[in-house]
């Protein structure tokens, strides 16, 4: 006989927990129906039940902050998530964290609700089934003793699995190897348990960076392997340098001393039919060689063109003077349209490669987003002169590329051409990886030298709340989602407003992206916006 089904729904809203309620009482097996408030802390592994349904509906400072919450502590207790609207940042941190599942209010239905609930509990039962089969053996035959993480035998297994799935969803994957760079050095001075030591701490940096569906292992003695599915090669050349700057930029400590250690990095794209541990590793062995050859402590990444979707020369374009033009956007105060500063953008000049978006993907996808950046930067500050020298120049930087650079090199570059104007190097916040502590150093000397830092394209689809606490920008734009129909989106000027009184509270000045229309700006100002940019007042003028 089949067991009852307890469940509980933990509420954002009272009303649409009792339509849950009326739609479950009296579903085939569900023999009882229970509400507490999502914002409740006890843990759900507390709770007496078989199910939760969370309800993210309604209002919330912070969505993903109580999705995280519910879901690591639901100690293998299935968990659905219910939405509002359709929100890829959430559902896909849902996925992430475990949860069995997301749905849309309007879409629900007592048939499918009670379908859904049945699934999850029959997918959560199987998952702890294998997750039980699973810790029975990884000790014994595919795990490395001394890190913890998989050894050559259980990445080949890994990668069998990864090999069938990417054969069905055809989906981008890419694989980088790690080689540390004085391993021996350290080993012979110090001894072998501080070398083991290294390793160790190797492979905790890896896997803090890395997310939980990517596969790594330690595959020879200070050599490790991932793989990471359903990854574009740009994004995997970048989360590759993180890796290696979370090495060399923290020492490790060693027997009460700091000692510094660095690492070479190869990154390829993965095709389906090379999935094996032997083939990739000939084919990421040469990018790795060439990172030694090179100098050591540093990412090469090896993409053909048909992994990139480039022929267009770019290593070719990134040496001509007319790579890029250069056009400027006022900033404006949104009351009277008076101007209070420029952002310079680009336009490359690269055939289907106009849109900046487009243009840089490519680059990363090559290995050449710093040179490409550093290139655009450049250009950017040489048709200051262009612009009111009385107003601020906003020139946009990647994270990636200030950390190359240097804070004080980004500084003197523009003070030793212009050092009378004032400058802001603007961020995007998405393009920020893990702990944005790496570019504390670097946002300080800007400072130090005079210019202001602005955090760009944030939203309540990132999670930036950190970067702006630790890194105290001056100024922070809005993106652009957020203006477009504001005056008729009540939803959008909720959150909106929460947003602006959160970056003025931090001390930073919010300024609102991609403003078109004179009934948004009207809304805006009405919420209390004061700055703005957009066609409204200037498409793209030089």
């Amino acid at each position: 006989m089949e067991r009852g089904i307890r469940v509980l729904i933990l509420e954002g809203d009272s009303e649409a927990a009792q339509q849950i309620r009326a739609t479950l009482e009296g579903a085939p097996r569900v023999i009882g129906v229970s509400t507490k408030s999502r914002q409740d802390a006890t843990p759900l592994e507390e709770s007496e039940v078989d199910v939760a349904l969370l309800d993210l509906g309604g209002e919330d400072n912070d969505k993903k902050a109580t999705l995280r919450r519910v879901l690591d502590g639901s100690g293998g207790i299935p968990v659905l998530v219910l939405l509002d609207d359709v929100d890829d940042s959430l559902e896909r941190e849902a996925v992430q964290r475990g949860a069995q599942g997301c749905f849309l209010r309007d879409e629900l239905t007592p048939r499918t609700l009670v379908r859904d609930i049945h699934h999850a509990i029959e997918r959560q039962r199987l998952v702890e089934e294998l997750r039980r089969a699973t810790e029975e053996l990884r000790h014994l035959t595919v795990v490395d003793p001394l890190t913890g993480l998989l050894n050559r035998r259980g990445f080949e297994q890994a990668l069998a699995r990864e090999s069938s799935w990417a054969t069905r969803e055809a989906s981008p994957s890419v694989a980088l190897v790690l080689d540390l760079d004085d391993l021996k050095r350290v080993n012979d001075t110090l001894g072998h348990t501080a070398g083991d030591h290294v390793l160790r701490e190797t492979a905790a940096r890896i896997r803090t960076i890395l997310r939980r569906t990517d596969v790594v292992a330690r595959i020879g003695g200070d050599e490790f392997m991932a793989l990471l599915p359903r990854t574009r090669p740009g994004e995997g050349a970048f989360i590759a340098e993180r890796i290696r700057r979370s090495l060399c930029d923290v020492p490790i400590e060693i027997n009460g001393e700091a000692e510094r250690v660095t690492a070479s990095l190869g990154v390829v794209a993965v095709r389906s039919e090379s999935l094996t541990l032997g083939k990739l590793l000939r084919e990421s062995d040469e990018a790795l060689y060439r990172s030694k050859r090179a100098g050591k402590n540093r990412v090469t990444a090896s993409f053909a063109a048909e992994d990139t979707g480039d022929s267009s020369g770019l290593e070719t374009w990134l040496q001509r003077e007319d790579l890029v033009e250069v056009v400027g956007q006022r900033i404006v105060r949104l009351e009277d349209g008076v101007p209070i500063g420029y952002e310079a953008l680009i336009r490359s000049r690269v055939p289907g490669l106009r849109e900046p978006d487009a243009f840089f993907t490519a680059c990363r996808e090559r290995g050449l987003l710093t040179e490409a950046d550093t290139a655009c930067f450049e250009r950017c500050l040489e048709e200051a002169d262009k612009l009111d020298p009385a107003l601020p120049l906003h020139v946009n930087l990647f994270p990636s590329t200030l950390v190359e650079l240097g804070g004080e090199r980004v500084a003197a570059l523009m003070r030793g051409r212009y050092g009378g104007r004032s400058f802001c190097i603007e961020l995007r916040e998405d393009e920020v990886i893990g702990d944005p502590a790496y570019l504390a150093e670097s946002v300080h000397a800007l400072k130090n030298a005079g210019i202001l830092v602005g955090f760009d394209h944030i939203g309540f689809g990132k999670s930036g709340l950190e970067s702006l606490i630790l890194l105290e920008p001056n100024i922070v734009k809005i993106e652009p989602r957020w203006a477009g129909g504001i005056a008729r989106n009540t939803s959008k000027q909720r959150e909106i407003k929460r947003l602006i009184r959160i970056i003025e509270s931090l001390e930073a000045m919010p300024v609102i992206q991609g403003v078109e229309h004179g009934e948004d700006r009207q809304a805006l100002i009405a919420l209390g916006a004061r700055y703005g940019q957009g066609y409204l007042w200037d498409p793209l003028s030089s």
